[in-house]
């Protein structure tokens, strides 16, 4: 009995999430009943480029499951959330200027690595259902989200329906427009309102302001 029952332990399903930022990534052991097992927050290290942070993330995620109570058990299942432009039926990382990446196969990578099925979704996107299903929209039809950090995102709920828009990048908030002879993005729009008013922006500026007054 005891043998029993170790062993069901030891084959416990797991599922992972991830944040992956420009900034740092965040990665979670979830039990199937959605409760967090174990979390770990790395820097991302963006600058070494894509090859190294999807190894340095494949390690924290096996990390995260030697620690796990009673044994290794099994991923079944791993979200990714990130910012950018994304082709989420394939998997595929299509422009993200915070990470400085294009046309990175983030999901075949990892499903390569862990032999299991893995789903790309833009963090704000992600974050907009997550608020929605059980945070500050939860209850109400419509909602919008928006995140400011080293970039800025945001999701749209309508009608009890997430707006993907015919891509699956609706709700990118952060590449709208606001100056239409402003700084070019790297995104290759013109005056995105990222460039002014996301965490990175205004870092960008507060320094420029302290360098002028200095001379």
């Amino acid at each position: 009995m005891m043998g029993e029952e170790k062993q069901d332990v030891l084959l416990r399903d797991y599922y992972v999430g991830v944040d992956l930022g420009g900034t740092k990534m965040l990665a979670a052991l979830i039990a199937e009943d959605g409760s967090i097992i174990a979390k770990e927050e790395i820097p991302t290290l963006a600058k070494q480029g894509a090859e190294a942070v999807l190894d340095r993330l494949g390690s924290l995620i096996e990390d995260l499951l030697a620690a796990a109570p009673g044994g290794r058990g099994v991923v079944r299942g791993i979200g990714v959330a990130t910012a950018g432009t994304l082709d989420t039926a394939k998997g595929v990382v299509t422009l993200a200027s915070n990470l400085g990446w294009r046309d990175v196969a983030v999901a075949s990578v990892l499903s390569d690595r862990f032999a299991c099925a893995v789903r790309l979704e833009n963090d704000a996107t992600a974050a907009a259902v997550g608020e929605w299903l059980a945070g500050a929209g939860e209850g109400s039809p419509d909602c919008i989200f928006v995140t400011i950090s080293t970039g800025i995102g945001g999701g749209i709920i309508s009608g009890g329906r997430l707006i993907a828009g015919v891509n699956h990048n609706a709700g990118e908030l952060g590449h709208i427009s606001i100056d239409g002879n402003g700084m070019l993005c790297p995104c290759g729009n013109v005056g995105c309102l990222e460039l002014y008013a996301s965490g990175t922006a205004i870092g960008r500026r507060g320094a420029e302001h302290v360098r002028r007054a200095a001379e």
